[in-house]
């Protein structure tokens, strides 16, 4: 089955990865820290947190800024179930916003409805850059200045995104904390890995202690874990890094050539807007989703849901019974989950490829 995303390798990576096997230092090397420097450069951020997955990230974020058991945190339903899962680590309650039905992402109509009609005010936001198009931070920013929250932006698939032509996600203009994923389907990966930004000092120290069984210099200042990531990781990381603008070229030719190819057969989120995604994914909508996921199967291409709403989870499903929460509260978030599927899109997916995909989805349209 061919994948719907996948890493792309040369020797430059591996040579990277073997001159650290070559080294004294496995782990806790100074790799790690140039990882960090070199993603810190990309995104315009002063300070990076390397850890073994966004999800360690996420996690680290959310006890930096503090959520605890007193927190509600509001997160979109159309995300990874580790983007809500972090909040419930803390022992926050957790609630959803509806996504906006072009972008996938959160809605800030949304937003400021909830706000009036919800029982469970908000104290933080989590905001997924859904398929890597960056949300509409400029709005959220201002919820959240009058609201008094907190934002943690997970850019999982937004490494290389830009909210404008000179803005990139990551440089923390409108949050506390962006969190980046670099696991294989990425735009870049470290095999597993991720890394929190911030230009806060503060926040950044407790990080670091965080992922290291809460010590720093060698004594433990707080209850931490073991979220460090290795030497050979940060190679890795470091030689994607100067890829990254030339990986998110090719995904971005792939993208148009959808976008141009099926704009009348299908939903596409959206290209031509002020914000530059960082395209980890290429979702369509249409109300033959399941049609054109078995079609695609047949043809040998694996076309998954990203995702099901977070809500609908068996171990969520419960909690939002007891919070009175609904599924028919997120009339967009339900529709595209019945509608959505994922193409094949990562630099190695030939023409030869796309175009076959191309036509499995006209003819099932």
């Amino acid at each position: 089955m061919k994948p719907y995303s996948r890493q792309q390798i040369d020797e430059d990576d591996i040579e990277a990865v073997t001159s650290i096997l070559r080294s004294p230092m496995l782990t806790q090397g100074p790799a790690v820290e140039q990882f960090e420097k070199d993603v810190c450069a990309a995104v315009n951020a002063r300070f990076g947190v390397a850890m073994n997955s966004a999800t360690s990230a996420l996690h680290a974020a959310c006890k930096a800024l503090s959520v605890s058991e007193r927190d509600t945190v509001w997160v979109s339903p159309i995300s990874f179930a580790a983007t809500a899962n972090c909040a419930l680590y803390c022992g926050a309650n957790v609630d959803f916003v509806d996504i906006d039905p072009d972008t996938y992402n959160m809605s800030t109509k949304a937003l400021w409805d909830k706000l009036q009609t919800s029982k469970n005010k908000p104290n933080f936001l989590i905001v997924t850059h859904m398929a890597g198009m960056p949300a509409n931070m400029k709005e959220i920013r201002t919820f959240a200045r009058t609201v008094g929250v907190r934002v943690i932006e997970d850019a999982a698939h937004a490494f290389g995104a830009r909210y404008d032509e000179k803005t990139p996600v990551g440089s923390c203009k409108y949050s506390d904390i962006t969190v980046f994923s670099f696991h294989p389907v990425k735009p870049i990966t470290t095999g597993e890995g991720g890394m929190a930004v911030t230009n806060d000092p503060k926040i950044a120290e407790y990080m670091q202690a965080f992922r290291s069984h809460g010590m720093l210099n060698g004594h433990q200042y707080l209850l931490g874990y073991n979220y460090r990531m290795t030497d050979m990781a940060a190679a890795l990381g470091s030689s994607q890094v100067r890829k990254a603008e030339t990986f998110i070229k090719i995904r971005k030719e792939l993208a148009m050539r959808y976008f141009d190819e099926l704009h009348s057969h299908v939903r596409q989120q959206p290209i031509s807007l002020t914000a530059h995604s960082a395209h980890h994914l290429h979702i369509i909508t249409h109300p033959n989703a399941e049609g054109i996921r078995e079609a695609l199967k047949q043809a040998g291409y694996h076309s998954p849901l990203h995702y099901r709403p977070i809500y609908s989870h068996p171990y969520y499903s419960i909690r939002m019974q007891k919070m009175g929460t609904r599924p028919e509260m997120f009339p967009e978030a339900e529709r595209y989950a019945k509608e959505a599927v994922s193409l094949p899109l990562h630099q190695q997916l030939t023409h030869q490829e796309q175009e076959e995909v191309i036509s499995i989805v006209k003819a099932n349209t």
